[in-house]
């Protein structure tokens, strides 16, 4: 949500892990980013009788860019050159932010490319901020936080129960999910009903077409 209400070149075009685990298989329509946990750490407990310790957690914002699709740029050069512009949108989402229950704020970690084809390139962008785990809690952090609390609002209420200030309107990124099937080209249409009940995966009903020559 904090990178759909920065109006990023993906506008509401980010999603999660599941999403991304469905971009793997299938080829993508549009220009995505997916945000996945890759990582936590945490040193020894610094308390004798009570739990003290300062966790890092790190995220991965993984983006794949539209490349030249031809044979003149192979090495994805087209979509590399996107990299510093895409950088800086998600520094402005992204930098100096304090999620809930963290006790830092934000910070980048290093980037480095995926991999790259006459299609698209995949760049990871990853951040990182501490929890403290002896006390968790919510400092606040600005305009965006403050946007994730009226949007809950306005998806229970309606505009009507927005505690918005005159002329404030809501980042329409933050009004409308991703339609996954939008984004992603399916080789075949997903019906459950249609199927074998035994079947409860995508790739399963897939396979079991390929099976009967559909």
């Amino acid at each position: 949500m904090q990178i759909r209400a920065a109006n990023t070149r993906f506008t509401n075009r980010v999603a999660g892990s599941a999403e991304l685990a469905a971009a793997q298989q299938f080829p993508l329509k549009e220009e995505m980013a997916f945000v996945v946990q890759v990582a936590d750490s945490a040193p020894p407990n610094q308390g004798e009788n009570h739990i003290d310790q300062l966790m890092t957690e790190r995220i991965a914002i993984i983006c794949a860019l539209r490349n030249d699709n031809s044979k003149r740029d192979l090495l994805g050069f087209t979509a590399y050159s996107l990299v510093p512009e895409v950088r800086n949108e998600l520094f402005v989402a992204l930098l100096g932010w304090q999620p809930s229950d963290t006790e830092g704020i934000m910070y980048y970690a290093g980037g480095r490319i995926i991999s790259v084809d006459m299609a698209w390139l995949w760049y990871q962008f990853e951040f990182e901020a501490t929890t403290r785990l002896q006390a968790l809690y919510d400092p606040g952090a600005g305009a965006l936080p403050y946007l994730t609390q009226i949007y809950t609002q306005w998806k229970i209420g309606g505009e009507n129960m927005l505690p918005l200030p005159k002329d404030t309107e809501l980042p329409t990124n933050l009004l409308n999910d991703p339609v996954i099937e939008e984004l992603i080209e399916f080789p075949a249409d997903f019906d459950p009903a249609a199927f074998d009940p035994s079947f409860s995966t995508l790739q399963g009903v897939y396979n079991k077409k390929l099976r009967q020559g559909g």
